[in-house]
């Protein structure tokens, strides 16, 4: 995904990576070697990202404020429109309206729980971006 700022384009896509899943495999080494290698191949990129874009991140940063905040990050997934997989495996939202009034409430409800000093900012990094409006 991309994320626009006065200082250009961040795009944390990864070019010719191909992710493996451990899913299939049984227990034994050959299913720990793939895990440690997708955890390094992780703080890898995460190391990359941020050397060739802290710049822009800090930016990013104190332009939304967050230091002043207490920041609530949701990753929602919802495919959009994509098939293969991702449609196989049912891992979409079949109905984003009621998807989104339940997160909407568990967060109200986690925040009236969880009291902090900073008043909250929701992060929310979708594919979908009629998901920023519902929420």
């Amino acid at each position: 995904s991309n994320l626009s700022s006065p200082l250009g384009v961040i795009s944390n896509e990864v070019p010719g990576y191909k992710p493996y899943s451990t899913h299939k495999l049984r227990h034994g080494d050959l299913a720990k070697d793939l895990f440690n290698s997708s955890v390094d191949l992780y703080h890898q990129l995460r190391a990359r990202f941020v050397q060739r874009h802290s710049e822009r991140m800090a930016w990013f940063l104190r332009e939304r404020r967050w230091s002043d905040c207490f920041v609530l990050g949701l990753h929602v997934r919802t495919g959009n429109g994509e098939g293969g997989e991702f449609d196989t495996k049912k891992r979409g939202i079949p109905d984003l309206d009621l998807w989104t009034r339940e997160a909407a409430s568990t967060l109200a409800t986690f925040l009236r729980r969880y009291r902090h000093s900073k008043p909250p900012l929701l992060f929310i990094a979708t594919d979908m971006s009629r998901v920023v409006g519902l929420l």
